[in-house]
């Protein structure tokens, strides 16, 4: 595990605890690959009107105010490919004054998905897939 770090992790996800956890992958070359090493996840435009389910069909992530997260670690490996990394969450509530909220996704893809609006950090884990 990584937390706030640019270091590349060196620990490999820990087993998947049902109901406990979401995992967002992450492939080397990700646009935003530096802050999420660091344990930082920032939406492409957090003021952005893009809704939901525009945000799920695709092709407007450097507009949307959501990053996509999934409650399969496996998924997650899949868009982390071998050399990128996985970031994990504990599932809840946000805590009051957070800038941050969880949002519900159309999941057309059967991703699991689940969105996030705004930019999060201080609690997100980071390893490898």
């Amino acid at each position: 595990m990584s937390k706030c770090s640019s270091a590349r992790p060196t620990k490999p996800l820990p087993p998947h605890i049902e109901g406990e956890y979401l995992y967002r992958g992450i492939y080397r070359g990700h646009p935003d690959e530096a802050n999420a090493l660091r344990g930082h996840v920032a939406p492409g435009n957090p003021k952005s009107n893009i809704t939901e389910d525009e945000h799920n069909l695709g092709e407007v992530s450097a507009n949307s105010p959501f990053t996509s997260w999934t409650r399969d670690p496996d998924i997650a490996r899949k868009f982390a490919k071998e050399d990128g990394v996985v970031l994990r969450v504990k599932t809840g509530a946000p805590p009051e004054g957070a800038g941050w909220s969880w949002a519900w996704s159309p999941d057309r893809y059967y991703e699991q998905e689940v969105l996030l609006r705004g930019p999060r950090s201080g609690d997100i884990e980071v390893f490898l897939p």
